[in-house]
């Protein structure tokens, strides 16, 4: 039996004050994009390789900001590497308001080198972003929306970055709340379909 992770959809919505509330902090302009990243700072999740990504989007796209949420044992290499490189990076650290950087981003990057499905890239889909993600190591069921751009790992860093640029592109954000409402991502489904199994569960060893 397959069983969802689901989201609670309205903590997840896009929120226009959030959006401006932590650009604003940030102070990230209207005519920037900001491209975002959530996750722990290590080796599965392909950062070192996302960091150069981003350097390659700075090439590209000259209205360019970096927003990472999340820490780990790679964070101080990736804090040298933005250095270097002189690309403007935020590393946000562990938030209990995520959803508001969700709302922050324009797209979201997860180049994760191997996932069992990456609840994340739903999360963000919540939020009506546009997202580029792996295409050998993150499962298709992911792609809710249709708005999940899979790249291949065996890819440089500028194919990435012009994938990710192409997704700012495509416009404003989607509304997405139906599509994912009726899925078995969202929370309220999930939870019925796992209060089913149990109960059936309860049922049988009776």
């Amino acid at each position: 039996k397959l069983i969802y992770n689901g989201i609670d959809l309205k903590r997840f919505s896009f929120n226009k004050s959030s959006r401006e509330k932590i650009r604003n902090e940030l102070q990230i302009e209207d005519n920037e994009n900001a491209y975002g990243f959530v996750g722990r700072l290590v080796y599965q999740k392909n950062v070192l390789f996302l960091m150069s990504v981003f350097n390659e989007i700075s090439e590209i796209d000259s209205k360019s900001r970096f927003i990472i949420c999340g820490d780990g044992e790679l964070k101080e290499i990736m804090m040298e590497m933005a250095s270097k490189s002189n690309i403007n990076v935020h590393f946000a650290g562990v938030t209990k308001n995520i959803e508001d950087y969700y709302s922050a981003f324009d797209v979201f990057v997860f180049p994760s080198l191997f996932e069992g499905l990456g609840i994340t890239l739903v999360e963000a889909q919540q939020s009506g972003l546009n997202c580029v993600t792996s295409l050998e190591r993150v499962p298709s069921l992911v792609n809710v929306t249709g708005n999940v751009d899979f790249v291949s790992l065996n890819e440089n860093e500028n194919t990435w970055a012009k994938h990710c640029v192409n997704a700012v592109k495509r416009g404003d954000r989607i509304e997405p709340a139906k599509i994912i409402e009726q899925s078995k991502f969202n929370i309220i489904n999930a939870s019925k379909d796992l209060k089913a199994v149990l109960l059936n569960e309860q049922s049988i060893k009776r």
